[in-house]
């Protein structure tokens, strides 16, 4: 296996356990508990876990996979509306997260094939944002067909330093997902088909 054909397996693989990640968030209850064990009792616990995601705005939002150092000044996290639907928009809640002390952060939003990129694609530029603090967009796409695809975000961020551009990847499973391979398993039709 040539080093390309490596990277791009690598980088598949971080973006379907990021979708397996988004994905069991999805399954969560409404507090997103599994359930209360241990010394403390139920609503100290409770308590403690609703103060907890007050203090982070993107509690409930995944990590958008980028190639870049994990020591970037600039994170970017998602969550999306509902599961998508292929012909059905969609919407995508995106937090841009400085890191560290910026001057100036901007970001634009390009769909892969197979998507339709409706509104969002413009991030505006926020000069001097508060590192910690999220900045919140919203894009609207529609899903063309059964499939995974990806929005690609451009992060541009200048620091007193330096000027960095970070690429991420937006994951998308829409439909019934990804056909499956060839020689793979019996189709339903062909599973419930009576044989003589």
């Amino acid at each position: 296996m040539d080093r390309m054909t490596r990277a791009r397996a690598s980088t598949l693989a971080a973006v379907l356990m990021g979708s397996c990640a988004m994905l069991a968030a999805c399954g969560a209850g409404a507090d997103g508990e599994a359930g209360e064990s241990g010394g403390t009792t139920p609503s100290a616990a409770t308590s403690a876990t609703k103060a907890a995601r007050n203090a982070d705005p993107t509690r409930d939002m995944v990590s958008a996979v980028s190639p870049g150092k994990a020591s970037a000044p600039v994170e970017l996290k998602f969550s999306l509306s509902e599961r998508p639907e292929v012909g059905r928009p969609i919407e995508v809640e995106i937090a841009v997260l400085p890191v560290s002390e910026l001057d100036r952060i901007s970001a634009s939003f390009q769909p892969g094939a197979g998507l339709q990129l409706l509104s969002g694609q413009q991030m505006v530029a926020v000069e001097h944002p508060a590192a910690g603090v999220p900045l919140k967009h919203r894009v609207t796409i529609v899903p063309e067909r059964d499939g995974i695809f990806f929005v690609s975000a451009v992060v541009l961020a200048d620091s007193p330093d330096a000027s960095l551009a970070r690429t991420f990847s937006i994951p998308i499973i829409a439909g019934q997902g990804p056909a499956p391979a060839r020689g793979g398993s019996a189709t339903p039709e062909s599973r419930d088909a009576k044989t003589p």
